[in-house]
């Protein structure tokens, strides 16, 4: 096969996933996939990793711009997929725990975690049962899968704030405030 044709055959199948991510985002299958043909930071976002390391890069700038500092503090990475957001609290001196649906993204995070923490497993955030154990609840992306149309927004935000220690405040100034951290991109 010509090199110019598996390159177009390669963006009619990210255009195609793209288009239809409603209904591939939310199957483990999909990531499980992903996580058997792609390598690096592919597996959890676009084909191209020069690319995603620039993403990367502009992602934990922005995580640590919303969180500040996370030392001491118990994390739940909530569809974690490699763990790339997980190393990093961990690496800020956070205590992590990951979890994802995709059985082949939560090797990679084992595989490419250098102790025990962060630690990893495969679940669903509708089987997640952490009774207000987390300081704080991460979704980097992870909530859209959930979210969007698998099941309810409701059932999703009542399994995140029940992980968490404190629940939803307002303020004086009519600003609110939670303990989870959701970036959808």
């Amino acid at each position: 096969m010509e090199p110019e044709y598996k390159m177009i055959k390669k963006l009619q199948s990210m255009i195609h996933d793209r288009r239809n991510r409603v209904r591939l985002y939310c199957r483990s299958e999909y990531w499980d996939k992903k996580a058997e043909m792609m390598y690096g930071h592919a597996v959890s976002m676009w084909p191209n990793n020069a690319l995603n390391e620039y993403y990367h890069q502009e992602h934990l700038q922005a995580l640590h711009d919303g969180l500040g500092d996370v030392k001491g503090l118990h994390i739940l990475d909530v569809g974690c997929g490699t763990g790339r957001m997980s190393r990093y609290l961990a690496e800020k001196g956070a205590l992590v725990h990951g979890f994802d649906f995709s059985i082949k993204t939560v090797e990679i995070a084992k595989a490419l975690s250098k102790s025990s923490n962060p630690s990893y497993e495969v679940l669903s955030l509708f089987d997640l049962h952490e009774n207000q154990a987390y300081d704080i609840a991460l979704s980097w992306g992870g909530s859209y899968c959930c979210l969007y149309q698998c099941r309810t927004v409701g059932g999703g935000i009542t399994a995140y704030s029940s992980c968490v220690k404190t629940q939803w405040s307002i303020d004086a100034d009519g600003a609110y405030t939670c303990q989870f951290f959701c970036i959808e991109y």
